[in-house]
């Protein structure tokens, strides 16, 4: 599965989702108006979902939309955030997970989550 996103936050969304949350670069392009990259969290041969970042000029709608990434430790993945980085939670689900939730630049709603053994 890839997961396509299109930003006028382009450079600062890469940095988020390489920074922030550890994916890195598959494959990046820049031809003409065309700017994209591909970030993956695993091998890129592996077939673990990618995300795709799109430079667009245009603003869009992206609300009701997250993306939810699973950590082995939400405590560790909090301890690692930098000072400046804005959070809410972790928050206790009814269904026992913990999340944790992030805003990445384009204002799409970030969530980070563990499974907490009921």
């Amino acid at each position: 599965m890839k997961t396509r996103i299109e930003t006028r936050f382009y450079d600062q969304s890469i940095a988020f989702y390489t920074d922030i949350l550890g994916m890195h670069v598959i494959e990046k392009w820049h031809k003409n108006e065309d700017r994209g990259v591909i970030l993956g969290i695993c091998s890129p041969m592996s077939g673990a979902p990618t995300l795709e970042l799109a430079f667009s000029p245009h603003q869009h709608n992206y609300s009701g939309i997250s993306l939810q990434f699973k950590v082995a430790c939400l405590t560790t993945f909090t301890q690692q955030l930098p000072a400046a980085q804005a959070y809410e939670g972790p928050v206790q689900r009814p269904w026992g997970s913990e999340y944790l939730y992030l805003q990445d630049p384009t204002g799409i709603q970030v969530i980070i989550y563990e499974e907490v053994p009921g």
